[in-house]
C-alpha cells in the first residue's frame, strides 16, 4: 500500500489533525494561507508575515472557520490535506 492509500484510509477529521499538527510543528504558514483561501471568506484576515506568531494566528483562524461549519468545509479540504501529507511524508 502506498502513502496516498494509507492516508486515504484515515477519516477526514484525522487528516485535518495530522496536517494541522505538521504545519504547526514546521511553522508552515503557507499551509494555513492555502487552507484559508479555500474557506468561504477566501482569505485570512489581518497581516501575515510568515513568522511563528503568524502560524498560530492563521491556525486559529482556520479552527474558527471549522468550528461553525458543520463538517462541509472539512470535506472540501480533504483533497488538500491528502496532497499536503503525501508531499510531507514526515507528517
Amino acid at each position: 500500500m502506498n502513502r496516498r492509500d494509507e492516508l486515504d484510509q484515515l477519516t477526514t477529521e484525522e487528516l485535518h489533525h495530522r496536517a494541522v499538527r505538521r504545519a504547526r510543528h514546521h511553522l508552515d504558514a503557507g499551509f494555513f494561507l492555502h487552507s484559508l483561501e479555500r474557506t468561504p471568506r477566501g482569505r485570512p484576515h489581518g497581516a501575515v508575515f510568515r513568522g511563528d506568531r503568524d502560524v498560530m494566528h492563521l491556525s486559529g483562524q482556520l479552527e474558527d472557520e471549522m468550528r461553525g461549519d458543520g463538517g462541509g468545509l472539512l470535506e472540501t479540504l480533504r483533497p488538500f490535506y491528502l496532497d499536503y501529507l503525501e508531499r510531507h511524508a514526515d507528517g
